[in-house]
């Protein structure tokens, strides 16, 4: 069986920075529990292991994380489609702006960054592919590839 993670400096910054991001949000919540199953202890000793509990459960769900943020799943059917047609309605909006003559040159030129961070078709026209912005460049990424 293969560790989330090895013994040099991923471990501090896979394991060990997430995990205190995470427990310092948790103090409270993990301190009432271990209140609640009996075991009094002050924050300044059960944090250490708070520490390596939630960094590790990150750790274990890493890829799952990446996938949420990526919009590629765990979204309900309401929502992500609620969000592709905010993702399409900002497509839309660049496309005007990267199409008017009477804009400005640097608002067309943040308008055609913003909008080649869209997936191309293969009849070369950009799509929403996923409900979030990081999806979409990703996905960008990944046909340019191809």
């Amino acid at each position: 069986m293969k560790f989330a993670f090895d013994f040099s400096i991923k471990l501090i910054f896979r394991l060990i920075f997430p995990g205190m991001v995470l427990a310092a949000a948790m103090v409270p919540a993990g301190d009432a529990l271990l209140n609640g199953i009996g075991v009094p202890l002050k924050v300044a000793y059960s944090y250490p292991f708070q520490v390596v509990a939630w960094g590790w459960l990150i750790a274990v769900c890493d890829m799952r994380i990446y996938m949420l943020f990526e919009g590629r799943r765990y979204w309900p059917y309401p929502i992500r489609w609620c969000l592709k047609k905010f993702q399409q309605i900002r497509l839309n909006r660049l496309l005007n702006v990267i199409l008017n003559p009477k804009a400005d040159s640097r608002r067309i030129t943040e308008a055609r960054v913003e909008y080649a961070q869209y997936p191309v078709s293969d009849y070369g026209d950009p799509y929403v592919a996923f409900p979030t912005r990081l999806g979409n460049l990703i996905e960008a990424y990944e046909n340019i590839q191809k």
